[in-house]
């Protein structure tokens, strides 16, 4: 990454065509730092919310709830997490469809656990006390957290 943030600072810093002096290209360079910066910031602010929620929530476990559907009266979701693995139980209600099972691993980012290698949209879950919550991206933010029917409420006895 370092090698990378230099490089990338030496080629602005080179092909400044409109900046011809040094001062310019000092100043274009510090930004150019700036930024670098603030990203490695921001990449260290992420890592310690990947972490924080993974440690002072207890997280594993199993979930269930009955969430919505377009097209059905609802779909029975249960999650079950552990050791950054998942097992994720799909079944549309009153129907005779069969359940829909994946196994996966988990990644986190922030509260935020995304299902890895899962296909649909079910695969973002928010980790809250005691329950899940599922959320999507849309225009590169998180949105559903408001959401009443994609909540998934932690089992008793479940671990």
């Amino acid at each position: 990454m370092k090698l990378f943030n230099i490089i990338l600072v030496l080629l602005v810093v080179s092909g400044c065509k409109n900046s011809n002096t040094s001062e310019n290209k000092l100043s274009n360079a510090i930004k150019v730092i700036g930024a670098v910066k603030a990203q490695e910031e921001q990449e260290a602010i992420d890592a310690m919310e990947d972490t924080k929620a993974m440690e002072t929530l207890d997280w594993q476990g199993t979930y269930f709830g009955i969430t919505d559907c377009a097209n059905c009266d609802g779909i029975e979701t249960e999650l079950v997490l552990k050791d950054n693995e998942y097992i994720l139980s799909l079944k549309p209600t009153n129907t005779d469809e069969e359940k829909f099972v994946q196994k996966g691993t988990f990644t986190w980012k922030g509260s935020i656990i995304i299902l890895e290698d899962i296909i649909g949209s079910a695969s973002m879950y928010k980790i809250e006390e005691n329950q899940v919550k599922q959320v999507y991206y849309i225009d590169n933010k998180i949105q559903g957290e408001d959401w009443k029917g994609y909540i998934l409420k932690k089992m008793t006895n479940s671990k």
